[in-house]
């Protein structure tokens, strides 16, 4: 290790105790949009610092400037919202945490059912007719490493895409029911979407399907005034790390020409033993490695303004002209690290869209976004503003990989929720009222 090496860690190190410290005296919140920018953004950026990879050079200049300034534009909203929550306590928060329309019997019915369609989707727009992608891995039987992305482009994703958001309102709905029977078959309905993931051997999904159930499982223990030890927490972290990294081994060693990620991104510790240095070295090339790409496309990347691509491509896919955005991407070139380590992360998507001034005003917009829908759900407690912050969390947390905020679905989700919850209230209400109609109806001899 060298000198350099020591400093950044030392610098990474001092990050992390103050970051950690100082949102846990403002927000007392693990999973606050302050606390989550650390891990999925801070810490990644700072990795790249150490050049693991035998194809880093860093950034320049004018990248550094663009990814602190989008950092300051992620933070300040977090600051804001930390400063008007400082006075709120979680667990007091939290004690609404119970209180939803969706735990009526209605409640229960329409969960499961949009449940069942989205994975009824979600398996035409991915599966049928394709067979099972970690099947065709795992027996060697596919020469490509892509088969994950099936299906992506289907007009089903519009409600394939909220398997994720059904599963933990299932979950939801296991987590504050008595033990029983019906308590463990929720449960298993609320795996359903994690292993969907598992099954397209697809990182994203199996990602978005752990943090989306750690939040709603977080904020249960603390409105339980249940705390996980920091072992345990350890544990569960590294598990899911080692699951979403040899899932790349598992793709890359089954291609044509196979070989250990570590060693495809020429990782400075692929000598290490497997799979330590898989998990390391994927880990690494997924998160630290984007800022390498998003530096390589400022430097060699020709700049045109491509309006409609990423922050605003919703407004076209909410019109289903998704090939509009699509054919105005067409034929440029990224300059990735190579097609092995070709994410952009969320900051490309926006330069090329609307250059540097897009790089800071997209994180602020979405800074203000997800800390808006926090406030809401801390202030209140609702379980229905927890499920829209599980929502815009997904794409939050994945701003180190690519602008997620660019998809439709995270908006069209924001209906999904109020639509149940208000039908739950409707229906019970309604049933409520006939009965109470019938009981006072006169009795006839």
């Amino acid at each position: 290790m060298t000198l350099e090496e020591v400093g950044i860690y030392a610098v990474m190190g001092i990050v992390i105790y103050l970051w950690v410290r100082f949102n846990r005296a403002a927000l007392d919140d693990a999973f606050s949009p302050l606390s989550l920018l650390l891990p999925f953004w801070v810490l990644p950026y700072m990795g790249s610092w150490l050049k693991l990879s035998g194809f880093q050079r860093g950034l320049s200049f004018e990248g550094h400037v663009l990814v602190v300034s989008a950092t300051l534009a992620m933070v300040l909203p977090s600051l804001t919202a930390a400063y008007w929550l400082h006075k709120t306590r979680l667990a007091s928060a939290l004690d609404a945490f119970t209180t939803s329309p969706l735990r009526y019997p209605a409640g229960y019915a329409l969960v499961i059912l949009f449940l069942v369609l989205t994975v009824f989707a979600y398996w035409q727009a991915t599966f049928a007719g394709r067979g099972i992608p970690l099947v065709k891995y795992a027996v060697g039987g596919s020469l490509e490493a892509n088969l994950h992305q099936a299906g992506m482009k289907s007009k089903l994703q519009i409600l394939a895409h909220a398997v994720q958001l059904a599963g933990v309102m299932v979950l939801y709905l296991a987590l504050t029911r008595r033990p029983g029977v019906k308590r463990i078959g929720l449960f298993a309905l609320a795996a359903v979407p994690l292993a969907l993931g598992v099954l397209r051997a697809f990182k994203s999904d199996i990602f978005g399907s752990l943090v989306a159930s750690a939040v709603v499982v977080y904020y249960y223990r603390r409105s339980k005034r249940l705390r996980l030890g920091p072992l345990k927490v350890a544990v569960a972290v590294s598990t899911c790390i080692a699951l979403l990294a040899l899932l790349t081994t598992l793709r890359t060693t089954g291609t044509q020409n196979p070989a250990l990620y570590s060693r495809l991104i020429d990782f400075k510790y692929k000598g290490l033993a497997f799979p330590l240095n898989e998990i390391l070295g994927v880990s690494y090339g997924y998160s630290c490695l984007n800022f390498e790409n998003f530096g390589r496309f400022l430097e060699y990347g020709t700049y045109q303004s491509h309006l409609g691509t990423s922050m605003f491509r919703p407004l076209y896919s909410v019109f289903m002209q998704g090939r509009i955005p699509d054919n105005m991407l067409a034929g440029i070139n990224w300059h990735p690290v190579g097609a092995f380590a070709n994410a952009p992360n969320g900051l490309t998507d926006l330069y090329v869209e609307g250059g540097p001034l897009l790089c800071i005003l997209g994180p602020l917009v979405y800074g203000v976004l997800v800390n808006l829908v926090y406030v809401r759900f801390r202030r209140s407690g609702s379980p229905t503003w927890l499920f829209l912050y599980v929502n815009f969390v997904l794409p939050w947390v994945f701003m180190f990989f690519s602008n997620a905020f660019a998809v439709l679905g995270y908006y069209a989700q924001v209906f999904y929720v109020v639509a149940l919850v208000a039908s739950a209230a409707w229906i019970h209400h309604w049933i409520q009222g006939v009965r109470n109609e019938q009981a006072s109806l006169p009795l006839t001899s």
